[in-house]
This record gives structure tokens, sequence and C-alpha cells, in this order.
């Protein structure tokens, strides 16, 4: 069996729920590029190296498990990026209230929504 005949080539769908979270975290970057760069020392670079990762995961859709892994490779910086919001908001209860909301959603997406990872569960419950 080669790739083309495994499950990881399927293609990654245009309007996924990860391509959808990382379209609005690149929007809102964009959105306050101006402050965070007066603020962050290396925002422009992180903020090249999440565009790269939202628009590989996006051209190369069609091939799953490429897109997605390449994507991953440039997309760490979110991690960095996603607190710098902080910085941006005048109501930092606001902000942390939204970090955190976004980490849980990120959980449960990662647990629940995304198929494919439903063997793995909670050894909790």
């Amino acid at each position: 069996m080669g790739y083309a005949d495994s499950k990881y080539a399927e293609s990654v769908k245009l309007f996924d729920i990860t391509n959808i979270k990382n379209t609005v975290l690149l929007l809102l970057f964009v959105l306050f590029s101006k402050q965070l760069r007066e603020r962050v020392e290396y925002f422009d670079t992180m903020m090249l190296f999440y565009f790269l990762s939202v628009t590989w995961r996006i051209a190369f859709n069609d091939f799953g498990i490429f897109a997605a892994r390449i994507a991953t490779f440039f997309g760490i910086v979110e991690v960095i990026l996603v607190p710098t919001l902080l910085l941006v908001c005048r109501q930092k209860l606001v902000t942390v209230l939204g970090i955190i909301l976004y980490a849980f959603l990120t959980l449960y997406m990662n647990l629940y929504v995304k198929e494919g990872r439903f063997p793995y569960e909670l050894a909790i419950f």
C-alpha cells in the first residue's frame, strides 16, 4: 500500500475548524499589528511564520498530512503570539478570560471535535 492509498492522503477541508481558528487569530494579529510591533521585539518575524502557517495549510489542503505537519512547524509561534494580545487590551481581565476561553476551546476541539482523535480518551473517565 502506497501513500496515495493510505488514510494520510486525505485532504483537509477548507473550512476546517482549525483553519477557521487560525484565520481568525491571523486577522486579530493583523488588526493589532501596529501596537504589537511597538511592544514585541520580534513580532514581524513571528507574524511572518504564523502567516506562512495559515497560508500553507490552506494552500496545500489537498495533501492533508503534508499541509498539517508543515503548518504546525511554522505555527509554533502561536503560543507566543496569543498572550501578546494582553499588551493591546486595556481591560486585562477581559483579555485573560479570552485567552483562558481560547485554551479550553482548543482543548475541547482537539479532544472531541476533530476527526481521528477518538481512540484517545481521558484516563479519568
